[in-house]
């Protein structure tokens, strides 16, 4: 494992180089305070970011022949830390090698020491990024309507949260790519240390951010994929939200792994477990 994962951080740290990072806000953050007094840092050997306070996209455009899509990408985390890296980095290299603009975000972790609402912390940062790219979809040659997120754990929570509760089009993804996602923040299925980090013990908030409970016809589709073995976000997070999907009309697919525990694609090449993502969009019209 170690040496697989040495060999694909190799792989993409060239490419990772030549990235553009681009600030989320040019203006006052969202519901920052102004006397915050977090320090932000980065475990620069495993690609974790901490206590972020000043969101960015780092955009990986391809370098052959490009197609018209975009995704969005949000490293998972528990709401605590960012695996900007593994969860990041890595599938956005590999998008980009098939054509596919990709932007990581750096969102904002939630934090009452520097946000007026922590709840809205992230989500107001993934719509944001969602809003930026699609404005500047003439600037990266790409289609507003084929821009997706992809999330992954807490990031798929994040971007499960834009697909159900973003309420333009301006903010809103075309689709959503889900692995091993935290859905529910009850205390049957819920990841708690996501849910402690969002949330707090706000019970009121509870049902408001368990995503399965918000699908509509409305919400974008969804491609999920979870691990039947996982330890840390049970599966049910990922088969509630595709029954509420099937219920309401929304195109998704799920795949399931047999085994594997939580974060078991980042000890894959992206060539082993990303193909039938692409293909999916394809066959949506997404690339």
């Amino acid at each position: 494992m170690k040496k697989l994962l040495l060999s694909i951080l190799l792989i993409y740290t060239a490419t990772l180089q030549a990235q553009q990072v681009i600030p989320l806000y040019t203006a006052a953050v969202p519901l920052a305070l102004a006397n915050g007094t977090v320090k932000e840092y980065t475990d620069s050997t495993r690609g974790i970011a901490y206590n972020v306070t000043a969101p960015t996209l780092t955009v990986f455009r391809p370098s052959g022949k490009a197609g018209r899509s975009a995704v969005i990408i949000c490293p998972g985390g528990g709401y605590h830390c960012l695996m900007m890296q593994r969860e990041g980095y890595i599938p956005a290299a590999w998008l980009a090698s098939q054509g596919i603009t990709a932007f990581v975000l750096s969102y904002r972790l939630p934090d009452s020491r520097i946000m007026t609402d922590k709840s809205k912390g992230p989500l107001t940062d993934v719509q944001a990024a969602i809003a930026y790219v699609k404005a500047h979809a003439d600037q990266y040659h790409i289609d507003p309507e084929k821009t997706g997120v992809m999330g992954f754990s807490a990031g798929g929570h994040l971007a499960s949260s834009a697909a159900v509760l973003s309420d333009n089009t301006a903010n809103k993804p075309a689709f959503s790519v889900l692995i091993y996602p935290v859905i529910s923040m009850s205390d049957s299925i819920g990841h708690r240390g996501s849910r402690d980090h969002l949330l707090g013990a706000d019970t009121a908030l509870y049902a408001r951010f368990s995503t399965d409970l918000r699908v509509n016809s409305h919400t974008a589709p969804a491609y999920i994929i979870h691990s039947e073995e996982d330890k840390i976000v049970p599966v049910e997070n990922s088969i509630y939200y595709y029954l509420a999907l099937k219920k309401n009309h929304v195109p998704a697919a799920m795949q399931l792994y047999q085994q594997g525990d939580h974060g078991f694609v980042t000890g894959m090449q992206p060539a082993e477990w990303l193909p039938p993502v692409l293909q999916w969009m394809r066959l949506n019209g997404w690339n």
